[in-house]
């Protein structure tokens, strides 16, 4: 590492700098909190419209481009660099908003340090010998973590290869969630608000016509008039049943702390979806799975090998019914009205099994499946690619901010 500068996080970059005063009754403030972040995915900005409503915690502000990184519990890896903000952003006091100093380093750089595997697990191990109530870090632990600095030139070259990875997953984050609402579009068309039903009870739809959406083929598949039912109108012939009856709902099993290895390719979900990783899987298939506690309702599915731990459970779908179906059957679902405790919420398995859903007859679940599959295939291409090109980016990653890999010669126009 020639000409690498040995040098600390602290002496490169500026750590928590900026707090916002009550006095300043910014109106509206855009609020990020450590759960509304994850992995560089921001979920959502809370927002007030009151200052006087502002959490405590709302005090650390921030500028385009910052790094903010959790204190609490680094292995959950809430963290990312703010892009596209909103205006009026502040931040948990639970972050430690980070920012390079220009003449000595790169900010990407900074964090694609930060997010290595190694010191994730050095800052979590500082956290669990923390006294206080959760697993924390100080900005001071940020502050002495040693890193050697290449030139600024080779470090925009090694973020700006990072980036390129990061970005195609990215954007297949983004197609993804597009192609959801298309299936989601569908099944409420199809199974809630009835649409093929009451456009032949209307009129709308003849036979042997063609609707945006529905082919004249089928026309015969679906009911042409509505029949009361515990739920309400539902077309006729289709059925009102329960969640137990479509599918076995499977408590997950804890996994041991010398189990989990977060790195490895095996997911692992929680009561709030996707925790981590680990090597060993507890269900295999198009695995459907809903949190329990901690977030509660939360569904996700993922076609494959996966770990289910003890705050979710899977929903497993008989024979006949199809799984695409099912999943987007599960996500109609009020789970609110199931929901119990009051210091942590939580979902039962016998009452999410005793959720009320329509079914309809099976050529129709089969003819939806036909017309769903292509759908939910392609978003499952898109996270194998990804993951593909994460598992690259965290095999790059150590050796180019180790050196062992060196940029410094390539002649990039940044």
């Amino acid at each position: 590492m020639i000409n690498w500068n040995y040098t600390t996080l602290g002496q490169c970059a500026i750590i928590n700098d900026l707090l916002y005063s009550s006095s300043e009754e910014w109106i509206p403030v855009n609020y990020l909190d450590t759960k509304n972040i994850t992995d560089n995915v921001i979920s959502e900005f809370q927002l007030f419209i009151s200052p006087y409503a502002l959490p405590q915690r709302a005090r650390r502000r921030t500028k385009e481009g910052d790094i903010v990184y959790s204190t609490v519990r680094p292995n959950k890896r809430h963290y990312g660099i703010l892009k596209k903000i909103p205006e009026n952003v502040l931040v948990s006091t639970a972050f430690s908003v980070i920012r390079a100093r220009e003449e000595l380093a790169d900010t990407k750089y900074l964090y694609y340090y930060l997010t290595q595997k190694h010191i994730i697990e050095h800052l979590q191990a500082i956290a669990e010998q923390n006294t206080s109530a959760y697993p924390s870090i100080r900005p001071s632990d940020l502050e002495d973590l040693k890193l050697a600095l290449p030139t600024l030139k080779e470090q925009k070259i090694i973020s700006y290869f990072l980036d390129c990875l990061n970005n195609k997953s990215e954007v297949n984050r983004q197609m993804n969630e597009t192609l959801e609402e298309m299936a989601r579009a569908l099944f409420k068309s199809w199974f809630v608000d009835f649409d093929p039903v009451r456009a032949k009870m209307d009129g709308r739809w003849k036979p042997s016509q063609a609707l945006p959406g529905l082919p004249a083929e089928l026309y015969n598949l679906f009911p042409d008039r509505l029949v009361p039912s515990e739920l309400g109108e539902v077309p006729e012939w289709w059925q009102v049943r329960t969640v137990g009856d479509c599918a076995t709902i499977k408590g997950g099993k804890q996994i041991k702390r010398d189990e989990f290895d977060d790195g490895a390719n095996i997911p692992v979900f929680g009561g709030a979806g996707q925790m981590g990783f680990t090597t060993k899987h507890n269900a295999d298939g198009y695995v459907i799975t809903f949190g329990r506690v901690g977030d509660p309702g939360i569904f996700v599915a993922y076609r494959g090998k996966a770990w289910v731990n003890n705050n979710a459970s899977q929903v497993i779908p008989f024979e006949h019914i199809p799984d695409e179906w099912l999943f987007l059957s599960l996500r109609e679902l009020n789970i609110e009205s199931i929901k119990k405790g009051s210091v942590q919420t939580y979902v039962s398995n016998r009452d999410m099994a005793t959720m009320k859903i329509i079914i309809p007859d099976q050529e129709t679940l089969l003819s939806f499946q036909q017309l769903i599959l292509p759908i939910m295939l392609r978003r499952e291409y898109n996270d194998s690619e990804s993951a593909t090109l994460i598992q690259i980016r965290d095999a790059l990653l150590p050796k180019l901010l180790s050196g062992e890999i060196r940029v410094d010669e390539l002649d990039i126009e940044l």
